[in-house]
């Protein structure tokens, strides 16, 4: 047994490991470049316990990690640099309760072939058995239709600059950071397909939107989320709520209050990128983005969103509209490695809505 000091360093180093394959995992799945191969995140994985063995500091792993990124030239060291910051914290969090080899830590990341690890099982219970299959009678031709608006992945960057390098060598590009570009590398005004959405593009839509629902009229938005830019190494939670708050308000201004408009979480609206804790530990999301959508959610709703960030609306009869929270199915998502078995009681909230809505 070790003293709890002892522990609570062990717990942190071994969380700077988990931090490296978050470096690969990250630039790899989100940002879509192939930062580590399998035998490097091993590779790296062992040297990094040779260091706990040796009593290394912290900063000094650290260092290895951000030189391991760099030296593989996939990425910017700003980039390294950034993802580490922001995911160390996390790992050293969730690391505690996670035992793992290197073979398993670089395959639950991605980088290495996934290694076979057998969950707790889960009981879920039902609250009737199943009803006998009736197949679905189509809707006469004459039955009233309902316009529904779908918007995901606005990935809105506040900070493109037209005539900006659009090919600047990191996973976003476009800002005045970046310098000019030359040619087809210069961000043009409506954007460019290296970059994220700009706000003339933004507001174009919005107009175009707003044009088609006074001629044909939209009578719900669906918002799937995702609305923070794809700079992943250099965010800050203030950046995510005020990321949803811009969109919110924007879609406040076209639709204004007679189009309700029922709101998802995507991957990106965490912090880091992917990263939701259980209960309570997203509160820090949750809270702000149920006062910014008040207006179309009633507090049953508001009650659930802020608990775990999901939802159910009925706003008229033989119509619902369920909201999960799909991050916490995200295999990018650290938590799930210390509990994945419906760590917010999403699921068996949704057997319960789905029965009420049966009955």
């Amino acid at each position: 047994r070790f003293p709890r000091g002892v522990i609570i360093i062990i717990m942190a180093r071994f969380a700077l490991i988990l931090a490296l394959c978050a470096v690969a995992a990250v630039v790899a799945t989100v940002l879509g470049a192939p930062v580590l191969t399998c035998d490097k995140c091993k590779v790296g994985v062992v040297t990094l316990r040779l260091m706990i063995e040796k009593n290394a500091s912290i900063s000094e792993i650290e260092q290895v990690i951000t030189a391991l990124c760099i030296a593989d030239k996939k990425e910017d060291a700003n980039v390294c640099k950034g993802i580490i910051a922001e995911f160390g914290p996390v790992a050293i969090d969730v690391i505690g309760d996670v035992v793992l080899n290197e073979a398993e830590i670089c395959g639950a990341m991605g980088v290495c072939p996934p290694v076979n690890i057998t969950p707790p099982p889960t009981n879920m219970t039902f609250p009737k058995p199943k009803p006998p299959h009736v197949p679905p009678t189509p809707p006469s031709p004459t039955t009233p239709k309902k316009v529904i608006l779908h918007i995901s992945d606005v990935h809105m960057d506040p900070l493109y600059v037209a005539g900006m390098n659009a090919n600047c060598g990191e996973p976003l590009c476009c800002r005045a950071s970046n310098g000019k570009g030359n040619g087809t590398n210069a961000a043009g005004p409506w954007g460019h397909y290296n970059c994220d959405l700009n706000t003339p593009m933004w507001k174009s839509m919005l107009s175009h939107i707003q044009a088609v629902s006074n001629t044909t009229g939209i009578d719900y938005v669906v918002w799937t989320g995702d609305n923070p830019p794809h700079d992943v190494w250099n965010q800050t939670k203030e950046g995510q709520i005020s990321a949803t708050q811009y969109v919110t308000d924007s879609l406040k201004a076209v639709f204004g209050k007679n189009t309700p408009i029922y709101g998802a979480l995507g991957n990106h609206e965490g912090y880091p990128v992917n990263i939701f804790a259980p209960p309570p530990g997203t509160e820090w999301l949750y809270m702000p983005v149920s006062q910014q959508w008040a207006q179309w959610l009633p507090e049953e709703a508001r009650l659930t969103f802020e608990f775990g960030g999901y939802y159910t609306v009925s706003p008229e009869k033989g119509l619902r509209f369920i909201s999960l929270n799909m991050n916490y199915c995200n295999s990018g998502n650290f938590w799930l490695y210390v509990n994945e078995n419906d760590p917010a009681g999403e699921l068996e909230w949704m057997v319960k809505v789905l029965q009420q809505a049966e009955d």
